[in-house]
């Protein structure tokens, strides 16, 4: 599913709500492990990887959370 920013939202604030959105499935995974939890942890990791590219992305604007994000 591609990141969307709303219209009039803040860049700030649609990166939050899509990486929040990541976070939550990523957890949803983990807790629904199934019966392979080397799936799971796969899947939260992918969601992780998207998160941290869409940081990259917007680097330029939100130069103070970068940092600590990418950590």
């Amino acid at each position: 599913m591609p990141y969307r920013l709303r219209r009039n939202e803040k860049v700030s604030d649609g990166v939050r709500r899509a990486a929040a959105e990541q976070v939550d499935r990523a957890l949803a995974d983990l807790a629904s492990g199934g019966a392979d939890p080397h799936t799971a942890i796969h899947q939260a990791r992918k969601r992780f990887k998207k998160i941290r590219g869409a940081l990259w992305l917007v680097r330029p604007v939100m130069p103070k959370l970068f940092p600590s994000e990418n950590a």
